[in-house]
Parts: structure tokens; sequence; C-alpha cells
């Protein structure tokens, strides 16, 4: 995308101070919590089981998260969320701040 911003409007080297300033004000803030509700837990859950079910998409991780859920829908609640808490902080590290 910054070649193209670059080609088009001749400003790749602003475009990529603005995605590391905007990585970096989001990591400093990163304060998320836990879902509150048990509620956001059978959403992602209902997710899951789509993309398998209706979607028909066959991956081992998705089994491995549905057995997961099936088997203790709060617990693997909180690990499925730290997961992509831990995969947002890691995709950010790649931004400068």
């Amino acid at each position: 995308m910054s070649e193209m911003l670059m080609k088009i409007f001749g400003c790749k080297e602003e475009f990529l101070r603005s995605i590391a300033l905007t990585a970096s004000r989001i990591t400093s803030r990163n304060s998320s919590v836990f879902w509150e509700s048990a509620r956001t837990i059978d959403m992602v859950h209902s997710f899951l089981k789509n993309k398998k079910e209706i979607d028909g998409l066959q991956n081992d991780q998705l089994d491995h998260w549905l057995t997961l859920f099936n088997q203790d829908q709060h617990t693997a609640g909180f690990e499925f969320w730290y997961e992509m808490h831990k995969g947002i902080h890691e995709t950010l590290k790649e931004f400068p701040g």
C-alpha cells in the first residue's frame, strides 16, 4: 500500500510514519480486559461453530478450539481471548514507536 501511495500522492514516508505512530499509540494504551459477558463467549463459540458447519472450513486449529469450547466454554473463551490479545501485541511490535 505504501508503494501505491508513493506513486499516486508521493507520500510513502508520511504514510509509514503515520502507521508507526498509530501502532505505538494503540500499544501504549492497550489495557484490554477479558470479555465481561458470558454472552460474548457464546457468540465467539457460535462463530467458530458456524465457520465449520456452515462455511465448511476444515482446519486443525478450528477443531482444537471447538473441542476446548465444548469441554469448558469459560476456560476456552479466556484462552482464545488471550491468544488474540497476544497476537495483536506481536503484530503491533512490528511498528516502531
